[in-house]
């Protein structure tokens, strides 16, 4: 939500398109006239995280809105943006405590084509125009003998159109839900106060969204959505739009300044009864950055079971209270600088109202808690055990 992070779910999309084919066919519905489409970078969240051993603390809150509508068959126009401000502290090497404020707007204009490749595949490819404005503002805010890393740009303020394109493949694994993923091309054409230059990023991107509206194709009479399905009901297999695979390389003109990063993030809840369901999430991260503000490798894994219950409200609203508990471990390796390690035995809740806007397709919105039972930190005594509260969105569907 925080930045244009680009991503893709190829085992996702293949369990798609295996489930997919073991239902009776149905006619693709995506593209047609009229048809409005929102996926999973729609979102609004707000969060605050704090540490029991340290001064150290984050607070965020922001919006991402995100629609494409198609125009005519096959052809869409859409908008999304965000509007994010975030206020940290933290320390830096040195051991002094950081405040940096930030705010972050952008506003989109996007243009999309649908290829059909049969009943289940489209070729998605959007081009995206934008704008978006940065400020930060960082001041020394205190000293601490216990230094934890931070990774953050001077004050700076900038301006700056881009552009993406966007090429994914869409998996239409049920009649208003999709997954899709493909590859990504960011270019910022203008530098900024600190670095005239401009920024390109290469990169993957993978989602998951629905559909809704839109013209009727004759096969609609033979192909009807009832009975009903509502969400909770045994054997369903659910995925939102924080599964994926993350990658980016970003380079900037001219300078030796250079970023790489990966995050894989498997994860799915199964319904083993109805209303209650059991799943697992994972991440594995690694990142190498050549910067100013910071030069060095980082490296995380973190895999979590969760366990749900859904208590159906009406045929379109359910209430899912999902817990999960998981271990962690981060690794910050700086150049030149101290490295240390921390592991982290961790538990969570999210309890999203969840909204079935079309059959199989679910928009939700609730609170979040997590908080950190474990936090051994390598080479101290000291615990480094944090917890976020807050309330996010989310976005998804059933197979």
């Amino acid at each position: 939500m925080w930045g244009r992070s680009v991503t893709i779910g190829a085992a996702v999309v293949a369990f798609a398109v295996s489930a997919r084919a073991d239902d009776e066919p149905r006619p693709t519905r995506f593209g047609s006239r009229g048809q409005l489409v929102l996926g999973s970078a729609a979102s609004a969240a707000i969060s605050s995280r704090r540490y029991d051993t340290s001064d150290a603390h984050h607070f965020a809150y922001g919006v991402s809105p995100w629609i494409e509508w198609f125009v005519v068959k096959d052809f869409s126009l859409g908008l999304s943006g965000d509007a994010v401000s975030s206020l940290d502290h933290s320390y830096d090497f040195s051991g002094a405590l950081r405040e940096t404020k930030r705010t972050f707007f952008s506003a989109a204009l996007r243009l999309g084509v649908n290829l059909p490749m049969g009943r289940w595949v489209s070729f998605y490819p959007r081009l995206l125009v934008g704008i978006e404005s940065i400020h930060e503002e960082q001041s020394n805010i205190g000293l601490s003998s216990y230094p934890v890393a931070t990774f953050g740009n001077p004050n700076l303020t900038q301006v700056r159109p881009w552009a993406q394109l966007l090429a994914p493949l869409v998996v239409h694994a049920r009649t208003h839900f999709f997954l899709g993923g493909g590859p990504t091309l960011t270019h910022e054409l203008a530098g900024d106060d600190v670095v005239n230059r401009a920024r390109t990023t290469l990169g993957t991107t993978a989602f998951v969204g629905g559909t809704w509206g839109g013209e009727a194709h004759h096969e609609d009479a033979d192909d009807p959505d009832e009975p009903r399905v509502t969400f909770g009901q045994r054997k369903q297999v659910v995925f939102t739009g924080d599964v994926g695979v993350r990658s980016a390389w970003e380079n900037i003109s001219g300078l030796s300044v250079h970023a790489f990063s990966v995050d894989v993030t498997p994860g799915f809840d199964y319904f083993v009864a109805d209303h209650v369901s059991v799943g697992f999430e994972g991440n594995l991260h690694y990142g190498s950055t050549i910067d100013p503000a910071f030069a060095g490798d980082t490296f995380g894994l973190a895999a979590a079971g969760t366990v749900g219950v859904a208590a159906t409200l009406s045929d379109w609203a359910s209430w899912w209270v999902r817990g999960a508990l998981g271990v962690g471990w981060t690794s910050v390796q700086p150049t030149g600088g101290s490295s240390y390690k921390v592991t982290t035995l961790f538990a969570s809740v999210f309890a999203p109202l969840i909204f079935t806007i079309r059959e199989h397709f679910f928009f939700g919105l609730g609170p979040r808690f997590s908080t950190d039972l474990l936090g051994l930190v390598s080479e101290s005594p000291v615990q480094l055990r944090g917890t976020t509260i807050g309330a996010s969105t989310v976005v998804g569907g059933w197979l």
